[in-house]
C-alpha cells in the first residue's frame, strides 16, 4: 500500500461545514492530494477552490528533485502552535 487512504466522508464533511460559495484553499505536503481534493469539490459545485500547488514542501520530480517549490520552500511566513 503506497500513500494515504482517502477520507470517504470528505465531500460530506466539507458540505456539513462551508457553503458553495465558501473560499477554499485546498493543500497538503506535495500537491498531489490537495488537487485531487479541490478537484472533487470542484465537481461536487464549490465555485471559489483554489489549490495551492507544490503543497507546503514542493512537488518532486521522477528522481525526487523539486521540480515546483511548495509554500515552506519559498520562504513564505508559517507559525507552529
Amino acid at each position: 500500500f503506497r500513500g494515504m487512504e482517502p477520507n470517504d466522508d470528505f465531500l460530506k464533511e466539507v458540505c456539513a461545514e462551508l457553503a458553495l460559495d465558501a473560499p477554499i484553499i485546498t493543500g497538503c505536503l506535495r500537491g498531489g492530494r490537495s488537487l485531487r481534493a479541490a478537484s472533487i469539490l470542484k465537481e461536487a459545485g464549490f465555485t471559489r477552490v483554489v489549490d495551492m500547488r507544490g503543497g507546503w514542501d514542493g512537488e518532486l520530480g521522477p528522481l525526487g528533485e523539486v521540480v515546483y517549490p511548495g509554500w515552506s520552500r519559498r520562504g513564505l511566513p508559517e507559525t507552529r502552535e
